[in-house]
């Protein structure tokens, strides 16, 4: 399985950030260590993850949404997540650790990625409407 240096950077970052991380998670109801959580809360999470990238997206002049988009729907989430988490790196954003603590779990970062996926897909379809 090949590694990106920018997947290798994020998960660098989510080790060093781990604890704060999975507490943060853990308020949101989504336990991580247990491996429990409900469905519902991961969606809540994913919409309100939107209003970020959203904003991100403002202020980019490229298809950033679309790259993102396009990256779910190859299943790259991983790489999706660290695209994210540098293109706000790069602007002197803070990082949004909202979106990507989501990547401290495959399974959640699945489930997250494909909400994401359906989100970002009707207000893409909706603009282009």
């Amino acid at each position: 399985m090949k590694v990106s240096i920018l997947e290798l950077g994020l998960k660098a970052m989510l080790e060093e950030r781990r604890e704060d991380l999975l507490d943060s998670l853990l308020a949101a109801g989504i336990d991580v260590e247990k491996g429990t959580w409900d469905h519902a809360k991961v969606v809540r999470n994913a919409k309100r993850s939107m209003d970020l990238l959203l904003d991100q997206a403002e202020r980019e002049s490229g298809p950033y949404l679309h790259v993102i988009l396009d990256g779910f729907k190859k299943g790259d989430y991983l790489s999706t997540m660290a695209y994210i988490y540098i293109v706000s790196e790069c602007n002197y954003h803070f990082p949004p650790y909202g979106i990507i603590q989501h990547a401290i779990d495959d399974r959640l970062l699945e489930e997250y990625c494909l909400v994401l996926q359906e989100e970002l897909f009707s207000i893409i379809e909706s603009d282009a409407g």
